[in-house]
């Protein structure tokens, strides 16, 4: 497959990733969240803590790029951000909500009901 033919599979790959992963991201902030209260604080962190970390992100690849004068550094950088994401992406992917009453096997976290206020 020639240089134009990958792009168009890049360009696929790309879209169904995104077109699956942003309404995914965003269905979990229902799932984990015990009331509608508790989903707009987490949606609220949630989303404005990843659209400044979204919009870092190809400013900071773009700045790898100039400065190294490849792409080899920056795609390292990416898989590196990439590899840092897996832990608080497993933490946050148990099957646990945020702001209820806790697991009738789990005792009570003093600190997580002060939080939520």
């Amino acid at each position: 497959m020639g240089a134009i033919g990958s792009v168009w599979v890049w360009a696929f790959v790309l879209g169904v990733g995104q077109g699956i992963g942003f309404p995914t991201a965003l269905s979990f902030i229902g799932l984990r969240s015990h009331d509608a209260a508790v989903a707009a604080q987490l949606s609220g962190m949630a989303q404005g803590l990843g659209y400044v970390l979204a919009a870092m992100g190809p400013l900071a690849v773009g700045a790898l790029h100039d400065a190294t004068g490849g792409w080899t550094v920056p795609m390292l950088g990416v898989l590196a951000a990439t590899a840092l994401l897996l832990v608080p992406g497993m933490i946050a992917g148990r099957n646990r909500t945020i702001g209820g009453p806790p697991p009738a096997d789990e005792p009570a976290d003093e600190g997580s009901a002060a939080m939520l206020g």
